[in-house]
């Protein structure tokens, strides 16, 4: 289950018509950093069903998190899926499913965030497991970051039946600290273990079993966050990510915390002041249900089309029509400009009263759930009808879910005395305004704007630094913020270029000037020689995929600029800039509306057929450039979830993507017609060489991988059953160091490697016959036994 919109969402896999299968194990780890979470959760299933089967599962996304990993494990294979282009991934997994391969999806769907994951031909009886990571901006309610819980929420909910749990909670700087971390269930907090390392470090772990969480929660109570709160909150952090990008190699984060008792007070200031239309987001919602015929509907339109007029620069809109359904006259708010306004007068003009009963309630979950949030704007609803609403509970219950992100207000045709409307209205403290006779549209439309403002908390806000030439853009841009919402926590992502290098720190001043003249000057201040060589990619990461996010809104926001809210120095054009940020998704693998993570068991043999040529290419490297580091091998971090990848993440696997990770550069260098003279018996002595990381065949000279048997340089020596074929023993003995290999990592084997060890046997077993040998010191037969391989 996961929580991102305040719902709780579960992870069963969706076949065929509506039919499921459930998740049994979970495995969740995480990463906080300051204000940035990392997540790794991985879920395993059973096909239980009788035949092949594809499966899927999705989930909401809101836009405090992004995507850094997707990968598949199966029959002791990972599928480790990368970021493309979306439609490109899109026929590379159709392609996969064509030629009956496993593969698996994750994209966006639609305009909220809806994230899809798709998994084909997964055999029955087949144990798979769909592992992602994602980053979170942690949101600061009060003195505490609320970290989202992904996995359970009550005791009706758990279908699992083990549950473990592994963390870290690291403040930005190892000068903050950390004064307290806890579960929002008391019980729960009593079975984790929290270890401190060090004032900024702390480490959790807990294992549940189906039972023990039924007990946990039999009392009713929720788990749904991690509470943290740090000695420190107006802190930045600088993030060094080098990987070439050409937006910036370096990023800072800032976090506003808002001064409460200033914006409280410069309400009561405002309301001694002359009432000001503030940019924001309008959402108009017009009733067009049967009883608007006639006169009602012409009033309306006039009504509408005078609200839009009336709209003050800078904002964005939308028009939602209502009725027995609903329609939106655009996926996301547009801006307010000329030719968007023209665009929706013609629209207007044509409305009829068509839509049939009047229900809203659909109508408001759209406008909440599925119009993406502008930073610093305000979502302000206006509703045009004539009537009480037929769904009048289920719309209160949609607005009093999100009463915190916007306000109601209602112009209202006719004389009835709409009890329904105003309660909505009153549970966001909106404005109520009613029209009799057609003379009184302007009117009333200019006395409801004005009194929805009167309570509106506006502010300006600017950014400075004192080194100005080092920024190359801010998202999002500080100007563009007139509203501050105290449920979320403002952040603002700042690349900097590489003039940043030549300086011992950088200040910011972030000042808010609030309505009535009140202004505070917050500082900001970033040490480059104590953070420069911080590469906490996360930060990086979410930066770009906010500045590309904001792209993409902007565009479908139909701005005449899509930088209009962002301020960006780097002097490109918009077209660009956008294939700029197109590349950049790709190369940092962001997974946005323009990408999707793809893999397939294709992909995993296309990457050794890579690897192979690679190998092929260099085998005259010098010896001291290949020589294996025995004390990376040796002192692997065993991942405490199986099949994760991607990322920086100090508990992620990265020994764990057995075919193009660990042993990527054994490959078996054959073409098929050296494989037909093999066969035959008509290559005697074999060219090219089995490596394993990049040994080149000089296996015998390396104390690393001598290392690996456990062996002695003599003893290994002695392994040697023909003296005088040098160029053959290196092969034979190549390929069994690589079987050995495996074995000591207890890992089964691919094709790949069943090929491996087929050759060797094949080899050995013709030297044999050849050289009237006796069965040499190691006997491959165990090894083919364990791996189910047959010898013929």
């Amino acid at each position: 289950m996961i929580n991102f919109f305040g719902q709780k969402i579960q992870f069963y896999c969706h076949y065929g018509r509506s039919q499921r299968i459930y998740e049994t194990d979970i495995q969740y780890n995480f990463q906080v950093k300051g204000s940035i979470a990392y997540h790794q959760l991985e879920l395993k299933y059973i096909n239980n069903t009788q035949t092949i089967q594809n499966f899927s599962f999705s989930f909401d996304l809101s836009e405090d998190f992004c995507f850094d990993n997707l990968s598949i494990k199966f029959d002791e294979k990972i599928i480790n899926c990368l970021v493309k282009e979306k439609e490109e991934a899109k026929e590379e997994y159709k392609n996969a499913l064509r030629q009956g391969k496993s593969a698996a999806l994750g994209s966006f769907q639609g305009q909220r965030g809806s994230f899809l994951v798709e998994v084909g031909n997964i055999k029955n009886g087949q144990e798979f497991l769909i592992c992602f990571n994602c980053i979170e901006q942690l949101t600061l309610q009060g003195e505490y970051y609320n970290m989202t819980l992904p996995f359970i929420q009550n005791k009706n909910q758990i279908s699992f039946e083990n549950l473990k749990i592994i963390g870290d909670i690291c403040a930005q700087t190892k000068q903050d600290c950390i004064v307290s971390n806890e579960f929002n269930n008391s019980q729960f907090n009593q079975l984790v273990k929290f270890t401190q390392v060090a004032a900024y470090h702390t480490e959790i772990f807990a294992q549940f079993s189906k039972e023990t969480l039924k007990c946990i929660f039999q009392n009713g109570f929720n788990l749904e966050f991690l509470r943290i709160k740090y000695d420190k909150q107006n802190v930045t952090l600088l993030s060094n990510y080098q990987n070439d990008s050409e937006i910036s190699p370096y990023c800072v984060l800032l976090n506003f915390v808002p001064n409460i008792v200033q914006v409280k007070k410069s309400l009561l200031i405002q309301a001694q002041n002359e009432k000001e239309l503030m940019k924001s987001e309008f959402l108009l919602l017009i009733d067009r249900s049967g009883s608007m015929a006639g006169s009602n509907i012409e009033t309306a339109k006039q009504a509408l089309i005078f609200f839009l007029k009336s709209l003050p620069e800078g904002s964005i809109y939308n028009i939602i029509s209502f009725g027995y359904d609903y329609t939106v006259m655009y996926t996301q708010s547009v801006q307010f400009n000329d030719q968007n306004l023209q665009d929706s007068i013609d629209k207007i003009e044509k409305f009829q009263a068509d839509m049939g009963g009047t229900k809203i309630s659909q109508a408001l979950k759209y406008l909440m759930y599925n119009l993406q949030d502008q930073y610093g704007l305000r979502k302000k609803i206006y509703i045009i009808t004539d009537g009480e609403f037929q769904d009048y509970l289920q719309a209160l219950e949609i607005v009093k879910k999100n009463k915190l992100r916007c306000d109601i207000n209602a112009l209202c045709i006719g004389s009835y005395e709409f009890l329904y409307a105003k309660q909505i209205l009153n549970e966001t403290g909106g404005y109520f305004q009613q029209v009799t006779e057609t003379t009184q549209i302007i009117s009333k439309v200019i006395q409801l704007l004005k009194d929805s403002f009167e309570n509106f908390n506006s502010i300006q806000m600017s950014l400075t630094s004192d080194h100005d030439d080092s920024i190359n853009c801010i998202v999002p841009h500080p100007q563009q913020i007139c509203y501050i919402d105290t449920s979320k926590t403002l952040r603002f992502y700042i690349f900097l270029n590489r003039k940043l290098e030549e300086v011992q720190q950088i200040k910011f001043k972030l000042i808010t000037t609030y309505q009535g003249s009140q202004k505070t000057e917050d500082e900001y201040v970033v040490d480059i020689k104590d953070q420069i060589s911080n590469e906490f990619a996360h930060i990086h990461k979410m930066g770009l995929y906010q500045l590309i996010r904001q792209v993409i809104i902007n565009k479908q926001r139909k701005c005449e600029n899509v930088f209009d809210d962002i301020s960006n120095a780097m002097k490109l054009s918009q077209d660009k800039m956008t294939e700029l940020l197109k590349n950049e998704a790709i190369r940092y693998q962001i997974l946005c509306e323009y990408t999707a993570f793809v893999g397939s068991e294709y992909q995993i043999q296309e990457k050794a057929i890579k690897q192979e040529r690679y190998d092929y290419n260099n085998q005259n490297i010098t010896i001291p450039s290949i020589t294996l580091s025995a004390q990376s091998n040796r002192y692997l971090k065993k991942s405490s979830a199986g099949c994760c990848g991607g990322g920086s993440y100090s508990y992620q696997n990265k020994s764990s993507n057995y075919i193009s990770q660990t042993p990527s550069d054994i490959s078996q260098n054959k073409t098929n017609e050296d494989t037909i003279r093999y066969n035959n018996g008509q290559i005697d002595n074999y060219s090219k060489v089995i490596q394993l990381q990049k040994a080149s065949g000089l296996w015998q000279y390396s104390e690393n991988l001598i290392g690996l048997l456990n062996l002695s340089a003599d003893q290994v020596n002695q392994l040697n059953p023909i003296k005088d074929t040098i160029q053959q023993n290196q092969d034979i003995w190549m390929t069994i160091v690589v079987a050995y290999w495996l074995q000591k990592f207890h890992q089964k084997q691919s094709n790949q490697h069943q090929y491996i060890l087929l050759k060797a046997y094949k080899q050995i077993d013709r030297f044999k016959k050849q050289n009237d040998i006796e069965e040499p010191t190691i006997q491959l037969d165990k090894l083919f036994e364990n791996y189910q391989l047959q010898k013929s």
